[in-house]
């Protein structure tokens, strides 16, 4: 008899995850050299099974108040549902506790793009964020693939300083 232990944490077969952690801001990717910070940064979890990808175009720093569009490219056929959420990742809340200053979230649709690569858009309204780093994730509606990328939302332009 053989046996055999695992320590660690498991992870389902038909998921893989890619976390980057660069310990430099330089990295080498495919014989490329990139700069990497948290709003180029795009963090892709998709089954193994799955040849489904979506792209998160980068996001600017926004200013509370501001109304900004993200996007993103996407392999997914035209029509399929997507979900959104944006929210604040110095909070861990939960759902239920959520306020719209920490956490948006809703449907969208793929739209017909060129050459098999279609649209995702979505607008965005950050009056009722906090100064914080927000993520953006969309996530297919079988959960075939996820897509994560990371800006910053700063004070208001307009805040007047006491």
């Amino acid at each position: 008899m053989i046996a055999i232990f695992l320590c660690g944490c498991t992870q389902p077969t038909s998921y893989r995850s890619h976390t980057i952690v660069p310990t430099s801001p330089t990295v080498t990717i495919l014989g490329t050299s990139q700069t990497l910070s948290p709003t180029n940064l795009t963090i892709t979890t998709q089954t193994v099974d799955s040849a489904y990808w979506i792209k998160i175009n980068p996001v600017s720093d926004v200013y509370i108040g501001d109304v900004f569009t993200i996007s993103a490219t996407t392999n997914l056929p035209e029509g399929t549902k997507v979900f959104f959420q944006t929210y604040r990742t110095s909070i861990k809340c939960k759902k239920y506790e959520c306020t719209p200053n920490c956490l948006v979230e809703g449907p969208a649709r793929v739209n017909e793009g060129e050459k098999g690569i279609n649209t995702i858009s979505i607008e965005v309204n950050s009056s009722s964020f906090q100064t914080d780093e927000f993520a953006i994730t969309f996530t297919d509606e079988n959960a075939q693939v996820k897509s994560t990328r990371y800006y910053n939302v700063l004070a208001s332009q307009n805040a007047t300083t006491m």
